[in-house]
């Protein structure tokens, strides 16, 4: 079969769309095409396992063991991009899967099953050296198909609330790890509902996901139960929908579950893990193993001592977060050019932002562009905010107390350097318009669906504040929080080479100001347009009312 071919079933796995590119394309050339004829047996119960199947075309169906009493039969069947098959190699299988019609199935052998696991949703192997603080924060733990955690890192940038620059870069790094490794972000549209707790810098433990050493199964698709007893149907869905709910609390609050001992039992149970926060349902058989389960992973054997835990996708500094923040991923729309996400991001089980985006397979079409790159300096010539702030310090210009107040305020490097074009001061008076040269600090990896990610992050650090600009005075203390984002990428991007933000302020009114931006790359190329309204108010004083949701 041909290997271009198979890539481009395998983008269309959810179960493998979280994976770097260069590991499906890997994947695309090691996997097996393998066939089967209606009623044939792929695998057999007992016999050990040749690898991970994806189908290709046709059905299957997972069944128990024949000894399984009659009545409390179930069923599993899976279709085109559902997969199964053991997380380690030498399992012996459990089930029996036979084939419902004639099917084709791509096959994993055993030896090729780390690139199921790779170091992070941005690249396969170890990290580079100098690899960018901005893919730390942007790499996310994938805890389910369509479900990661997030983190606020010690050393980034660190706001009295979550930056919405990081709300944006994350969800966004999660609409892409859903889509087609192809399609690229072309627009997004986010709202900010609540202010993110900033959980970087306290203690935190359990931060593992669990693994299994026993025998796992891999296994996607919808379970059709085949059972006569109705009130055995409703213990079921309610045992489900207690999974569903423990998982999600445990994903949100970080609360660590204790195993419980498996009894010889015939009907569902609901099975919590040892510091694992990802629960899932499970078919027992007669001598209470798990014979199938929905998840990411399920055990063979159900026995505390079974249970090993090995550390996933775990960036520098993520042991130090408290409040971790889940990204649910809603997959509105897949079609053959475009597709449409839904993100909500939920922390101690709120929903503080969501976010709207549409990805789009890259083609050739019709072109204009009546924006212009204006005549500014160009970035070598320019000092860095670092720059900025030592000179000040030194400029006996500015009185001693100004200095004083500039050198104990804590500063952390943001891991985007920004040059501005004109002397911009936050405290000072000036027109509602701003320009200024960005990139990323340190290197990318080469995936396209990163560098607009960092874009989305970097365009919130002084974008919505421009409309504040005309009514800074010295001691006016001004509250401000962003409402909404939106952004249309034109053009491809790199976040590491130098490009030129436009921003200007047309209006301010009613406690909003509006800011319209735009980036050109020093090609006079404009990449990407962005809108923002914030919320721009009066700062209250200690003494009034601090109940306020905003």
């Amino acid at each position: 079969m041909d290997c271009g071919k198979v890539f481009e079933f395998l983008r269309q796995v959810p179960f493998l769309q979280r994976l770097p590119g260069s590991s499906l394309r890997k994947l695309a050339e090691v996997v097996q095409v393998k066939q089967y004829e209606l009623s044939e047996y792929v695998v057999r119960e007992g016999e050990i396992g040749d690898g991970i199947y994806f189908i290709l075309e046709g059905q299957v169906e997972i069944s128990g063991s024949a000894s399984t009493e009659e009545g409390n039969h179930s069923d599993l069947l899976l279709k085109q991009y559902d997969y199964f098959g053991y997380e380690s190699g030498g399992s012996i299988h459990q089930a029996n899967v036979v084939a419902l019609s004639k099917l084709t199935c791509l096959v994993l052998p055993n030896s090729y099953r780390s690139l199921l696991q790779p170091k992070s949703i941005w690249y396969a192997d170890e990290s580079p050296g100098g690899l960018s603080l901005m893919e730390h924060i942007l790499c996310l733990e994938p805890l389910e198909v369509d479900i990661f955690r997030g983190f606020t890192l010690p050393d980034a940038p660190s706001f009295r609330q979550v930056f919405g620059g990081q709300l944006i870069g994350q969800a966004l790094a999660a609409a892409s790890k859903t889509v087609d490794c192809l399609k690229l972000v072309h627009n997004l549209h986010a709202m900010f509902i609540l202010a993110g707790e900033n959980n970087s810098g306290g203690p935190r433990t359990n931060m593992l996901v669990g693994r299994y050493i026993s025998p796992v199964l891999l296994s996607g698709g919808e379970c059709h139960e085949r059972s006569s007893h109705s009130r055995s149907n409703f213990a079921q869905r309610t045992v489900r929908r207690l999974c569903m709910l423990v998982r999600i609390l445990g994903s949100l609050f970080c609360h660590s579950f204790s195993v419980f001992s498996l009894e010889k039992c015939k009907k569902w149970q609901l099975v919590a893990l040892q510091n694992v926060r990802s629960l899932h349902w499970a078919k027992l058989s007669q001598n209470g193993s798990i014979f199938m389960c929905r998840g990411l992973f399920s055990a063979a054997c159900g026995r505390p001592q079974n249970v090993s835990h090995l550390s996933t996708l775990e960036p520098p500094g993520w042991h130090r977060a408290k409040s971790p923040i889940v990204y649910q991923v809603h997959r509105v729309r897949d079609g053959n050019s475009f597709a449409t996400r839904r993100v909500d991001a939920k922390q101690n089980g709120y929903v503080i932002f969501t976010l709207f985006a549409s990805f789009q397979k890259v083609e050739e079409g019709f072109e204009h562009q009546e924006a212009f790159l204006p005549h500014v300096p160009a970035p070598e010539m320019l000092l860095n905010i670092e720059e900025l702030r030592e000179r000040r310090l030194a400029d006996l210009h500015l009185s001693m107390e100004y200095r004083n107040k500039i050198a104990k305020k804590k500063f952390i490097p943001w891991p985007i350097e920004i040059r501005f074009c004109e002397d911009y001061h936050f405290s000072e008076q000036s027109p509602p318009r701003l320009r200024y040269w960005l990139k990323v600090k340190g290197k990318l990896t080469d995936d396209p669906a990163l560098h607009r990610c960092v874009l989305a992050y970097a365009s919130d650090l002084i974008f919505g504040g421009i409309s504040l600009n005309p009514h800074r005075r010295r001691g006016l203390k001004i509250a401000s929080l962003s409402l909404d984002h939106s952004i249309w990428f034109h053009r491809s991007v790199r976040a590491d080479d130098w490009l030129l933000f436009v921003i200007e302020s047309p209006s301010a009114c009613g406690g909003r100001g509006l800011s319209f931006g735009r980036m050109f790359n020093r090609r006079g190329e404009l990449i990407m347009s962005l809108t923002q309204e914030g919320l721009i108010r009066k700062a209250k004083q200690q003494n009034e009312d601090l109940n306020s949701k905003l």
